[in-house]
């Protein structure tokens, strides 16, 4: 017998088949994003394209909660009808090896899981040790600009500057009360070079990257093996970058002096990639080399266009209404759809709405004139489970089956015997009617010998 459900295996298989629904619906939705991406990006400024990210792993975080947001929201939309096949052959016995391999399938699946969300934790206790470890800047000019850059870009929290030899690069992060800390070259940067970094650092600052960088690396971390995931992330990082270039300019600034400082900071601040103290930060790095060259052209010959879109409020509220539109109906439609169907009863949570499950099923026995006549096919019945957890025998009614007159009696009498945990609706027990069974009947050739007298 091949069964698709296994009551003792019920969770294992149910996490298995529920997590493979969100894979598919993560990559549905990420496809979606994608394409809208790449249609609208000569449209979108690099802070609607941020967004745009943004919203599409909102999404993706949401996926897991949303049957039971959309159940609460709307319970006419959510079916009550049970579909569960079993394929019966003749003295066939059930086993259990379906449920070690979920089992081993979901190890396997956290692993990568697991070892990401741990390297992010060592990162960020090594850029705790970094900022333990910096010397605070006493510089009284550098502390005065910073001020009252903070003040321009309306940042009322406190930034804490300070400078370290350990890094190659500005870097920004924290939320309360954020740091600035600057590589040991920055003692000989100019002013006008110390004002572009600082206020690309606070503009990541103000449009809080750092945070909404964490929370997609943990997103990541459990959508881990959708490739479309990755993209994601580096299109967020690659759009929060532009987005803060954007900023300088709109401060004020020369392209043609930004982007000097961009190189001049790059070649003060080059190193080894060899050094010791190269350590992958969980931060953004204003000197990416993988991405320098390509700001850098963006800085002299797109920008013009590019923050003409940035540089209206009304712009902005438009694009977060329509980004809000666009991950409602996405999430609408992906996400309430049922690509694989799995129930996770929840026993801890009495007066939650639990669904049933099986707790006994019957294999129905095998007609003995089908079987030597090598007679295979199907019956589909329909019954009412009552509210202690049995099946209504009144209700039990042969939907379909294929052939006729042959199967329906063996069907009947197995479906009489099954038994469910009750299904809970505000914390009482309810019957459930209409809940639908297919028995399907195959020959092999040793349930014929053993089916044949």
């Amino acid at each position: 017998m091949d069964n698709m459900f296994l009551p003792s295996g019920m969770v294992t298989s149910a996490t298995a088949l529920m997590l493979l629904d969100l894979l598919l619906k993560s990559a549905g939705i990420l496809s979606i994003f994608a394409l809208l991406d790449r249609l609208l990006v000569k449209r979108m400024g690099s802070n609607s394209q941020h967004l745009l990210w943004i919203n599409a792993l909102i999404c993706l975080s949401l996926l897991p909660v949303l049957p039971a947001l959309i159940d609460h929201a709307a319970p006419g939309l959510a079916t009550s009808d049970a579909w569960l096949e079993i394929t019966v052959t003749p003295a066939s016995v059930a086993t259990e090896s379906g449920t070690s391999n979920y089992a081993w399938l979901l190890i396997l699946y956290f692993i990568p899981t697991l070892w990401l969300l741990a390297k992010m934790v060592v990162a960020v206790v090594h850029l705790r040790r970094i900022q333990h470890q910096s010397e605070p800047v006493a510089n009284l000019t550098t502390l005065c600009l910073l001020s009252g850059l903070a003040a321009q870009l309306n940042i009322s929290r406190s930034v804490v500057m300070a400078r370290s030899h350990r890094i190659d690069s500005p870097i920004s992060f924290g939320l309360i009360k954020p740091h600035i800390i600057l590589p040991a070259q920055s003692d000989y940067w100019s002013a006008s070079v110390m004002t572009d970094v600082l206020l690309h650092e606070l503009s990541h600052i103000k449009r809080l990257d750092w945070i909404t960088m964490m929370l997609a690396w943990i997103v990541a971390a459990f959508y881990w093996i959708n490739p479309l995931v990755w993209y994601a992330i580096k299109r967020l990082g690659d759009e929060a970058e532009n987005s803060c270039d954007t900023a300088v300019l709109l401060a004020g600034r020369s392209d043609t002096d930004y982007a000097e400082s961009l190189l001049s900071v790059a070649q003060a601040c080059v190193r080894p990639t060899q050094s010791q103290h190269a350590v992958k930060l969980p931060v953004q790095m204003m000197q990416d080399s993988g991405t320098l060259k390509t700001r850098i052209h963006r800085i002299l010959e797109d920008n013009t266009m590019n923050t003409s879109g940035n540089k209206s409020s009304n712009h902005v509220i438009k694009s977060m209404a329509i980004m809000l539109l666009i991950s409602a109906a996405t999430l609408f439609g992906i996400g309430s759809a049922h690509l694989v169907s799995a129930q996770i009863p929840n026993p801890a949570q009495s007066t939650a709405d639990d669904e049933m499950i099986p707790l006994h099923h019957v294999e129905p026995v095998y007609p003995t004139r089908a079987a030597q006549r090598k007679i295979g096919g199907w019956v589909k019945v329909s019954f009412t489970v009552t509210a202690a957890g049995t099946v209504d025998t009144e209700s039990i009614d042969v939907v379909d089956s294929e052939p006729r007159g042959m199967f329906e009696n063996s069907a009947r009498r197995a479906a009489s015997e099954f038994s469910f945990t009750p299904r809970i609706r505000n914390g009482a027990p309810v019957d459930v009617p209409n809940v639908q069974y297919m028995f399907r009947y195959s020959v092999s050739e040793e349930s014929e010998r053993r089916a044949t007298p």
